[in-house]
């Protein structure tokens, strides 16, 4: 399993949780579903790792997910079919 941030900039989805781990990196353009349904397509992916020790020697390896609306969609589309999330 590979862990993972999942972070966008949009408002309406300030409340959605996205997962935390992935059984494969995501491609750009692959889509990840929150916990309400709510759907954002990859645009880029991020290979990062922090330091698990005070020392420096032990890093743990993660990924950085940014999510964005697909194309075809506006943020009034989002809004109005997530109402109440």
């Amino acid at each position: 399993m590979i862990k993972a941030i999942c972070h966008t900039n949009l408002d309406s989805c300030k409340f959605e949780t996205f997962p935390g781990v992935f059984v494969a990196v995501p491609r750009v353009g692959d889509y990840v579903e929150g916990c309400n349904g709510r759907k954002l397509q990859v645009v880029q992916v991020t290979h990062c790792a922090k330091r698990t020790d005070s020392n420096g020697f032990d890093w743990e390896p993660y990924i950085e997910i940014e999510l964005h609306l697909p194309p075809h969609m506006t943020v009034a589309d989002d809004m109005q079919m997530h109402r109440g999330f």
